[in-house]
């Protein structure tokens, strides 16, 4: 596993000391889909031996998180507002 400052070495080399989101907001997924893997736990989150499973989560425990729906609506938006600066500025 590559430690934090390897990580943020790779960003700088592919995207520059200095991200600018308004201009090309665009980057913060690429990064999130390049290097996202890489904090996921990978010893499974078991728990320790003899330990019983805990009991599934009830209705309330889903609010507050974010729906797939949410997720979608928020990134159709992102993109729509990406196009639109990519017209103004090839206008310019």
């Amino acid at each position: 596993m590559k430690s934090e400052s390897e990580i943020v070495k790779q960003i700088v080399k592919r995207y520059g000391a200095v991200l600018d989101l308004k201009e090309n907001p665009g980057v913060i997924i690429d990064i999130l889909r390049r290097f996202g893997n890489i904090f996921i736990d990978e010893d499974g989150g078991l728990p320790p031996g003899g330990t019983p499973p805990p009991p599934p989560p009830g209705p309330s425990s889903f609010q507050g998180q974010v729906s797939n729906e949410e997720l979608m609506r928020q990134l159709l938006k992102l993109s729509k507002d990406v196009a639109k600066l990519r017209k103004e500025l090839t206008a310019k």
